[in-house]
């Protein structure tokens, strides 16, 4: 819904509005912040005791490169293809990842440490 908010905006030429910007970030940093906690989550309950270690410390310096390269890339991008260009970019970035997860299953914990 963010991405969608935003890209209307890029493509209008408006300039936004605080009215505007602040529920779309809003929503954002909602999904964000879920993220932010469920996904170490996961990656700990997915890998196997023992390497959960370096499972978790693999999941950091994978979304702190993220992190660069997408503010890199983002950048470049806005300089070649301006905000237009950016989301129409992210967005089918967005829909390719929802394409690619929406099959998946949550994982569960065993807990009776049965097999």
């Amino acid at each position: 819904m963010v991405q969608v908010g935003l890209g209307v905006l890029a493509a209008s030429g408006a300039t936004p509005t605080l009215w505007v910007l602040a529920p779309l970030m809003f929503l954002f940093f909602c999904g964000f912040n879920a993220l932010e906690a469920s996904q170490p989550s996961l990656v700990s309950r997915m890998a196997p005791a023992q390497v959960r270690g370096a499972a978790l410390g693999s999941y950091n310096t994978l979304q702190s490169l993220g992190l660069f390269a997408g503010g890199a890339l983002g950048g470049a991008l806005v300089k070649w293809a301006g905000a237009p260009g950016l989301f129409a970019a992210t967005a089918t970035l967005t829909g390719l990842w929802l394409v690619l997860t929406w099959p998946l299953r949550p994982v569960g914990r065993n807990v009776g440490g049965g097999h």
